[in-house]
Protein backbone atom coordinates (compact mmCIF):
# COMPACT_ATOMS: atom_id res chain seq x y z
CA UNK A 1 0.00 0.00 0.00
CA UNK A 2 2.85 2.27 0.97
CA UNK A 3 4.67 1.43 -2.27
CA UNK A 4 1.58 2.31 -4.32
CA UNK A 5 1.24 5.66 -2.53
CA UNK A 6 4.89 6.42 -3.17
CA UNK A 7 4.49 5.46 -6.83
CA UNK A 8 1.46 7.78 -7.18
CA UNK A 9 3.37 10.62 -5.54
CA UNK A 10 6.29 10.17 -7.92
CA UNK A 11 3.93 10.25 -10.92
CA UNK A 12 2.30 13.46 -9.63
CA UNK A 13 5.67 15.13 -9.13
CA UNK A 14 6.77 14.00 -12.59
CA UNK A 15 3.64 15.41 -14.21
CA UNK A 16 4.05 18.72 -12.38
CA UNK A 17 7.65 18.95 -13.54
CA UNK A 18 6.58 18.34 -17.12
CA UNK A 19 3.80 20.93 -16.84
CA UNK A 20 5.96 23.67 -15.37
CA UNK A 21 8.89 22.88 -17.65
CA UNK A 22 6.65 23.25 -20.70
CA UNK A 23 5.17 26.43 -19.35
CA UNK A 24 8.56 27.96 -18.60
CA UNK A 25 10.08 26.84 -21.88
CA UNK A 26 8.60 29.81 -23.75
CA UNK A 27 10.02 32.20 -21.15
CA UNK A 28 13.43 30.61 -21.59
CA UNK A 29 13.06 30.92 -25.38
CA UNK A 30 12.07 34.58 -25.02
CA UNK A 31 15.09 35.37 -22.86
CA UNK A 32 17.36 33.50 -25.29
CA UNK A 33 15.90 35.46 -28.24
CA UNK A 34 16.45 38.77 -26.43
CA UNK A 35 20.06 37.81 -25.66
CA UNK A 36 20.55 36.91 -29.31
CA UNK A 37 19.11 40.27 -30.39
CA UNK A 38 21.44 42.16 -28.04
CA UNK A 39 24.37 40.23 -29.51
CA UNK A 40 23.31 40.75 -33.14
CA UNK A 41 22.68 44.46 -32.54
CA UNK A 42 26.40 44.94 -31.89
CA UNK A 43 27.46 43.20 -35.10
CA UNK A 44 28.36 45.19 -38.18
CA UNK A 45 27.24 44.77 -40.84
CA UNK A 46 24.01 43.11 -39.77
CA UNK A 47 23.27 39.79 -41.41
CA UNK A 48 19.77 39.98 -42.90
CA UNK A 49 19.29 36.20 -42.73
CA UNK A 50 20.13 36.20 -39.01
CA UNK A 51 17.70 39.05 -38.40
CA UNK A 52 14.86 37.24 -40.18
CA UNK A 53 15.62 33.99 -38.33
CA UNK A 54 15.61 35.78 -34.98
CA UNK A 55 12.39 37.56 -35.83
CA UNK A 56 10.83 34.19 -36.56
CA UNK A 57 11.86 32.97 -33.10
CA UNK A 58 10.01 35.86 -31.46
CA UNK A 59 6.95 35.34 -33.67
CA UNK A 60 6.73 31.60 -32.90
CA UNK A 61 6.66 32.08 -29.12
CA UNK A 62 3.47 30.84 -27.47
CA UNK A 63 2.11 34.05 -25.96
CA UNK A 64 -0.34 32.11 -23.79
CA UNK A 65 2.65 31.07 -21.66
CA UNK A 66 3.85 34.65 -21.22
CA UNK A 67 2.73 37.27 -18.73
CA UNK A 68 1.91 40.82 -19.80
CA UNK A 69 5.43 42.15 -19.27
CA UNK A 70 6.89 39.33 -21.34
CA UNK A 71 4.33 39.87 -24.10
CA UNK A 72 5.32 43.54 -24.21
CA UNK A 73 9.03 42.60 -24.43
CA UNK A 74 8.30 40.23 -27.31
CA UNK A 75 6.42 42.92 -29.25
CA UNK A 76 9.06 45.56 -28.44
CA UNK A 77 11.88 43.47 -29.90
CA UNK A 78 9.76 42.47 -32.88
CA UNK A 79 9.26 46.17 -33.62
CA UNK A 80 13.02 46.79 -33.41
CA UNK A 81 13.74 43.89 -35.76
CA UNK A 82 11.09 45.04 -38.24
CA UNK A 83 12.58 48.53 -38.14
CA UNK A 84 16.04 47.14 -38.91
CA UNK A 85 14.43 45.51 -41.95
CA UNK A 86 12.96 48.91 -42.93
CA UNK A 87 9.44 47.53 -42.46
CA UNK A 88 8.15 50.66 -40.79
CA UNK A 89 4.44 49.89 -40.88
CA UNK A 90 5.00 46.41 -39.47
CA UNK A 91 7.25 47.83 -36.74
CA UNK A 92 4.55 50.33 -35.82
CA UNK A 93 1.97 47.54 -35.66
CA UNK A 94 4.07 45.59 -33.16
CA UNK A 95 4.82 48.57 -30.93
CA UNK A 96 1.19 49.75 -31.01
CA UNK A 97 0.08 46.36 -29.68
CA UNK A 98 2.72 46.66 -26.95
CA UNK A 99 1.49 50.16 -26.11
CA UNK A 100 -2.05 48.88 -25.58
CA UNK A 101 -0.69 46.59 -22.85
CA UNK A 102 1.90 48.96 -21.36
CA UNK A 103 2.50 52.72 -21.50
CA UNK A 104 6.07 52.35 -20.27
CA UNK A 105 8.50 55.09 -21.34
CA UNK A 106 10.53 52.72 -23.52
CA UNK A 107 7.39 51.61 -25.39
CA UNK A 108 6.11 55.17 -25.84
CA UNK A 109 9.54 56.36 -27.05
CA UNK A 110 9.84 53.52 -29.56
CA UNK A 111 6.30 54.16 -30.80
CA UNK A 112 6.99 57.87 -31.33
CA UNK A 113 10.32 57.12 -33.03
CA UNK A 114 8.68 54.77 -35.52
CA UNK A 115 5.78 57.15 -36.14
CA UNK A 116 8.21 60.02 -36.85
CA UNK A 117 10.18 57.83 -39.26
CA UNK A 118 6.93 57.00 -41.07
CA UNK A 119 5.99 60.67 -41.30
CA UNK A 120 9.40 61.54 -42.74
CA UNK A 121 9.15 58.76 -45.30
CA UNK A 122 5.71 59.88 -46.41
CA UNK A 123 6.78 63.51 -46.76
CA UNK A 124 9.84 62.54 -48.77
CA UNK A 125 7.66 60.56 -51.14
CA UNK A 126 5.16 63.35 -51.74
CA UNK A 127 5.13 64.60 -55.30
CA UNK A 128 2.54 67.33 -55.62
CA UNK A 129 2.53 69.21 -58.93
CA UNK A 130 -0.65 71.24 -58.84
CA UNK A 131 -1.09 71.81 -55.14
CA UNK A 132 0.92 72.05 -51.93
CA UNK A 133 -1.72 70.20 -49.95
CA UNK A 134 -1.97 66.47 -50.43
CA UNK A 135 -3.71 63.54 -48.80
CA UNK A 136 -1.56 60.63 -47.79
CA UNK A 137 -1.98 57.58 -45.61
CA UNK A 138 -0.12 57.57 -42.32
CA UNK A 139 0.31 54.38 -40.27
CA UNK A 140 -3.24 54.37 -38.94
CA UNK A 141 -5.60 56.45 -41.03
CA UNK A 142 -5.66 59.33 -43.46
CA UNK A 143 -4.52 62.84 -42.58
CA UNK A 144 -4.40 66.05 -44.58
CA UNK A 145 -0.68 66.82 -44.81
CA UNK A 146 1.03 70.01 -45.94
CA UNK A 147 3.99 69.64 -48.28
CA UNK A 148 6.40 72.06 -46.66
CA UNK A 149 9.27 70.77 -48.82
CA UNK A 150 7.89 73.09 -51.50
CA UNK A 151 9.17 76.67 -51.60
CA UNK A 152 6.13 78.44 -53.01
CA UNK A 153 5.11 79.75 -49.59
CA UNK A 154 8.27 81.79 -49.14
CA UNK A 155 7.03 84.15 -51.87
CA UNK A 156 6.30 87.56 -50.38
CA UNK A 157 3.50 88.59 -52.70
CA UNK A 158 0.14 89.21 -51.01
CA UNK A 159 -1.67 86.68 -53.19
CA UNK A 160 0.77 83.90 -52.31
CA UNK A 161 0.68 84.68 -48.59
CA UNK A 162 -3.11 84.81 -48.52
CA UNK A 163 -3.29 81.56 -50.46
CA UNK A 164 -0.89 79.92 -48.02
CA UNK A 165 -2.94 81.11 -45.04
CA UNK A 166 -6.12 79.71 -46.57
CA UNK A 167 -4.45 76.35 -47.11
CA UNK A 168 -3.05 76.30 -43.59
CA UNK A 169 -6.51 77.04 -42.22
CA UNK A 170 -7.88 74.21 -44.35
CA UNK A 171 -5.31 71.83 -42.84
CA UNK A 172 -6.15 73.01 -39.35
CA UNK A 173 -9.92 72.74 -39.76
CA UNK A 174 -9.94 69.36 -41.48
CA UNK A 175 -7.33 67.96 -39.13
CA UNK A 176 -9.13 69.07 -35.97
CA UNK A 177 -12.42 67.74 -37.30
CA UNK A 178 -10.78 64.36 -37.75
CA UNK A 179 -9.20 64.44 -34.28
CA UNK A 180 -12.57 65.28 -32.72
CA UNK A 181 -14.31 62.56 -34.76
CA UNK A 182 -11.80 59.99 -33.52
CA UNK A 183 -12.27 61.26 -29.98
CA UNK A 184 -16.05 60.89 -30.18
CA UNK A 185 -15.60 57.32 -31.44
CA UNK A 186 -13.23 56.64 -28.50
CA UNK A 187 -10.30 55.99 -30.85
CA UNK A 188 -7.98 57.85 -28.53
CA UNK A 189 -4.70 56.38 -29.81
CA UNK A 190 -5.43 57.39 -33.40
CA UNK A 191 -6.64 60.82 -32.24
CA UNK A 192 -3.39 61.39 -30.33
CA UNK A 193 -1.39 60.50 -33.44
CA UNK A 194 -3.39 62.96 -35.54
CA UNK A 195 -3.03 65.78 -33.03
CA UNK A 196 0.73 65.21 -32.74
CA UNK A 197 1.12 65.27 -36.51
CA UNK A 198 -0.91 68.45 -36.84
CA UNK A 199 1.20 70.13 -34.16
CA UNK A 200 4.33 69.17 -36.06
CA UNK A 201 2.91 70.67 -39.25
CA UNK A 202 1.74 73.88 -37.60
CA UNK A 203 5.08 74.39 -35.89
CA UNK A 204 6.72 74.39 -39.31
CA UNK A 205 4.67 77.43 -40.31
CA UNK A 206 4.56 79.30 -37.03
CA UNK A 207 7.83 81.15 -37.56
CA UNK A 208 6.31 84.55 -36.74
CA UNK A 209 3.96 83.24 -34.04
CA UNK A 210 0.97 83.93 -36.27
CA UNK A 211 -0.56 80.55 -35.49
CA UNK A 212 -0.26 80.59 -31.69
CA UNK A 213 -4.02 80.36 -31.12
CA UNK A 214 -4.38 77.44 -33.55
CA UNK A 215 -1.43 75.64 -31.98
CA UNK A 216 -2.87 76.28 -28.54
CA UNK A 217 -6.13 74.60 -29.60
CA UNK A 218 -4.22 71.55 -30.77
CA UNK A 219 -2.25 71.31 -27.53
CA UNK A 220 -5.55 71.63 -25.68
CA UNK A 221 -6.99 68.74 -27.73
CA UNK A 222 -3.89 66.66 -27.07
CA UNK A 223 -4.03 67.36 -23.34
CA UNK A 224 -7.64 66.15 -23.16
CA UNK A 225 -6.73 63.02 -25.12
CA UNK A 226 -3.80 62.26 -22.82
CA UNK A 227 -6.04 62.72 -19.80
CA UNK A 228 -8.53 60.27 -21.32
CA UNK A 229 -5.70 57.74 -21.55
CA UNK A 230 -4.73 58.48 -17.94
CA UNK A 231 -1.38 59.89 -19.10
CA UNK A 232 -1.62 62.76 -16.63
CA UNK A 233 2.01 63.92 -16.81
CA UNK A 234 1.73 64.33 -20.58
CA UNK A 235 -1.68 65.98 -20.19
CA UNK A 236 -0.22 68.55 -17.76
CA UNK A 237 2.77 69.17 -20.00
CA UNK A 238 0.68 69.80 -23.11
CA UNK A 239 -1.87 72.07 -21.41
CA UNK A 240 1.03 74.19 -20.15
CA UNK A 241 2.16 74.61 -23.74
CA UNK A 242 -1.39 75.56 -24.68
CA UNK A 243 -1.43 78.17 -21.92
CA UNK A 244 1.90 79.62 -23.01
CA UNK A 245 0.57 80.09 -26.52
CA UNK A 246 -2.86 81.35 -25.49
CA UNK A 247 -3.89 81.83 -21.82
CA UNK A 248 -7.58 81.41 -22.60
CA UNK A 249 -10.22 80.66 -19.96
CA UNK A 250 -10.70 77.17 -21.37
CA UNK A 251 -6.98 76.39 -21.12
CA UNK A 252 -6.90 77.72 -17.55
CA UNK A 253 -9.92 75.61 -16.63
CA UNK A 254 -8.34 72.41 -18.00
CA UNK A 255 -5.04 73.22 -16.30
CA UNK A 256 -6.78 73.74 -12.94
CA UNK A 257 -8.60 70.41 -13.26
CA UNK A 258 -5.36 68.57 -14.01
CA UNK A 259 -3.32 70.02 -11.14
CA UNK A 260 -5.95 69.22 -8.50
Amino acid sequence: MKTQATHTLIICIFLQLIFFSCKNLEIINLEAAIDEYLYLEKQAPLNTDNIEALKSKFEKLDTESLNEEQKVSRLYYLSKLALIQNKTKEAYGFISKAYIISHADSIYTQREKINNIAIDLKINNIDSINTNIVWFNDLDNKLLMFDFNKTHYSNNTIDKVDNANLKINEIMNKGREEVQSLYKNEKYEAAINKAQMLIMIMNEFNINQTLDIELSQLYQDLSILYAKQNLLDLAKETIKKALELNPSDKNKEINNLLIK
